[in-house]
Parts: structure tokens; sequence; C-alpha cells
């Protein structure tokens, strides 16, 4: 009992994190020789369930506290089921801690060695009532004269009927690992952990191995167990190539460094080729084992790796100007913002504020007459400065629309700026008025 409460916790972390696959195994025996005579029937009734099949020697403590070597193997059965349906949950490492459990709350000693405790310790621990319900049935009934095929199986595994190498288990209690190696050390948890943690390959052993009470750890040593290692300027951090392993360490050079563990050069993650994740955005700055990245001034961090241009229209520049001075419109540029207004209306002398669009030229009615008259001349004189400022208006508007692309240029990150396309964007663009032909 105290074995498992010790060794409890180790292995259902082990269990747990996957290191580990452990079942519960229990001896029984046959009750041999002729039943017909009333003593040795008796004896078989009281000793074993399932007809006689599977077995436990009386304890004298036990029978004095009421309980017979029958009860002990049908407890033993029912603890078979539990770690059975266990098994079927993914959780077998629930077995320890039921055992433990069992073994504290059932005792004979409490007068609560039987299933109702145990169906209690169950419900406590979280199973359900199917879950309890499933090793009731498994159970089955202890009195029937069949064989059971849980206890079959306990029955072949301590002869080693498959023949795995490892011979019958002849002494209580035996811990078998990997299948075929009997232990035959001391029953404690330092000496069981070592057992266990020696079938590791090394460096691939848990934390749990690696524990003061079963190794010493040379990479503690003031030389690191005699392999590289670097502190750096402050003395803050030191890199170390320094791996402790349950049978003693391994010197391999850490993450940022090459070389044989014995010595290691730091790797330049910037450089061409390198594991660096600085986007072309951001600036890379290589650093002992390890590297950085940053932005060009107006612009700032995103994820670590990528920079976007700070958008002074939000105060992200630091100042509290509302929608950075503008009235209307505001567009971030590289160290401020420029402001544009809605339709209807243009920029004022300040660059800031918004005045209304002066109003179109209205439209005149010409005379028309078989002669070229005074009004036909002066309609063919309106018509040529119309044409000549729909010119002046074309130009203009490809001057204004290339102004506003270079504003949105310095908008969007750097990288994106050869994705930008005349129609790709739409930016609202005061527009000119059309003069009507007189």
């Amino acid at each position: 009992d105290s074995f498992l409460r010790e060794v409890e916790p180790s292995m259902v972390s082990l269990e747990r994190a996957g290191y580990l696959m452990s079942a519960p195994h229990f001896m029984t025996w046959r009750c041999d020789g002729d039943v017909s005579d009333a003593a040795p029937r008796m004896e078989c009734e009281t000793r074993c369930i399932y007809g006689g099949r599977y077995c436990a020697p009386d304890s004298a403590a036990a029978l004095a506290m009421g309980y017979d070597g029958a009860a002990v193997v049908e407890m033993d059965l029912r603890f078979l089921c539990f770690a059975r349906e266990a098994k079927e949950m993914k959780q077998s490492f629930q077995w320890w801690t039921f055992s433990v459990r069992l073994r504290s709350d059932c005792s004979m000693q409490s007068k609560r060695f039987d299933s109702a405790c145990a169906e209690g310790v169950m419900r406590e621990m979280g199973m359900d009532d199917a879950f309890v319900d499933r090793v009731g049935e498994c159970v089955g009934d202890v009195h029937a004269d069949k064989p059971h095929p849980l206890l079959e199986d306990e029955q072949q595994e301590q002869i080693d009927a498959r023949g795995t190498g490892r011979g019958a288990v002849v002494l209580l209690p035996t811990l078998v690992i990997n299948g075929k190696n009997q232990y035959r050390g001391r029953l404690g948890r330092a000496s069981v952990l070592k057992a266990l943690c020696s079938g590791f390959a090394e460096g691939l052993e848990p934390q749990e191995c690696l524990g003061d009470a079963l190794e010493v750890n040379e990479c503690d040593s003031e030389d690191h167990g005699g392999c590289w290692h670097l502190s750096d300027d402050m003395g803050i951090q030191t890199f170390t190539a320094c791996v402790d392993t349950f049978r003693g360490r391994k010197c391999v050079c850490p993450k940022g460094f090459k070389g044989d563990g014995f010595h290691c050069a730091d790797i330049n993650e910037c450089d061409e080729g390198g594991a660096a994740t600085c986007d072309a955005t951001a600036l890379c700055h290589n650093v002992q084992g390890s590297f950085y990245c940053s932005c060009p001034k107006d612009f700032k961090l995103i994820g670590g790796v990528s920079c976007v241009l700070v958008n002074h229209c939000d105060g992200g520049g630091g100042d509290d100007k509302v929608n950075g001075g503008c009235e209307d419109i505001c567009l971030p540029r590289k160290g401020g913002v420029r402001c544009a207004c809605g339709e209807g209306r243009v920029l004022a002398t300040d660059n800031r504020t918004c005045d209304e669009a002066p109003p179109a030229i209205g439209t005149g009615t010409g005379k028309g007459g078989a002669s070229l008259s005074g009004g036909a001349i002066f309609g063919i004189v309106l018509a040529t400065v119309t044409v000549a400022g729909g010119v002046a208006y074309l130009a203009y508007r490809s001057h204004l629309d290339s102004e506003i692309r270079s504003i949105v240029r310095e908008y969007i990150p750097i990288s994106s700026r050869d994705d930008i396309s005349n129609g790709g964007l739409h930016v609202p663009i005061v527009p000119v008025p059309d003069h009507d032909t007189l």
C-alpha cells in the first residue's frame, strides 16, 4: 500500500504524457484435488469464485476481520474490470488512483471491503453510473460455475503461457517492464523509476527521470559537464550545449548555434536563407542565438515580424489631433497626413479645412441664321474655349489621380506598393463641372 501511494503521482504523470502504458495483474490458483468430501469443498467455497476456478488463500488477519479468500479474489476482479473500462475510455492511468483510493477508503479494517464502497469510490472519481454498471456487469455472478475471460487471461499471464521470455511470476509483488523483464529490485519510487527510465533512449527521457532523487545533473557543474557554454555581456543569459540525461549528459549546440557541442558558433539568422522570419518591410537584427525585427521611422511592428505605416489620422503618431487635424478626409502618409474633401467641396488654402466648390457655368441659348451672325461667331469662340477647358480638365484629372495614388501608396504597407493599380482603389475626387456649349 505504501508503495502504491508513493509511486502513484509519478506513474499517473508518465502515463498521461504518453510515456508509459501500465496494467494491473493478480495471481490466483485453482482449487485442485478431490472436492467430493465436505471439508475440501467447503475450503474451495470460502477461498474461490466461479466454481473453484480462481482462488486466493485465506489469511488469518483477513479471517479475523470477517473476509475470506473469495472476497479478496472478487475485489481483485472488480479492480481488473475497472482497469479495462478505464482503458476503453483512454484513461488507463485512472487505475493507479483507484488502487490507492480503494485501499484507503475500502479497507478490511473499516469493514467496507465490498462492492458498495468500491462503486462509491468510482463515483467520487467522476465515473458516471454507466461506467459503474459496466464494471458490475464485468464482475458478473461470482457464484456461477463457468470461466471468466479476464481471470483466465490472468492465469495465462502468470505462467507466461504466451512465451514472452520473462518466465512465470512466482513472487508477489512483481513488476514486469516492457512485457518481458521482471524487476527484481526494491519496491520504492526511486528504484522503480530508475528501472523504467533505463528503457528510454538517451536524451528522450521524460522529466520524471531527471529528478535529483534519480540521477546527478552533470550540467549543473561549473564547467557545464565539459560542454561549450557562453554567457552574454550582462551575465543574465547563459547558453550551454550540455543536455542532462538519465545516464549522464550529452553535448549538443543549442538552438541558434552550430557546432559539435564542444565548440559552438552563433548562426546569423538574418543572412539570406537564414531562419529569420522578418518581412521584407522590416529590419532584421542578429543577436546571440536568435534575432529580432524592427521597423524604420514612421512604421510600427505588427506580430513581431511585419511593419505598417503609423496612422497619424487616429493618433497613432503620438499626437492628440482629432482626425489628424483634417476637417473631412484624413489620408495617412509617411511622417504625417494629407487632408482631402468629399464631393462638392474643395480643400482650402490651409490644407486642413474644406470650402464649397464653385458653382458650374450655366447653359446659354444661341441665335442661328443662314449667315454667320455675331451670335454664331461667339458660339464658335465659346465652343473652342469649352474644348480647351476639357483638355485642361483631363490634364488636371490625371494630375489629381497621380497625387491620390501617391498618397495611398504611403498608406499601404511597403510590400504592397507594387500591387497598386488604377482600378484597385476607390478614392473620392472632387469633380470639375463640364461646360455646355452656348
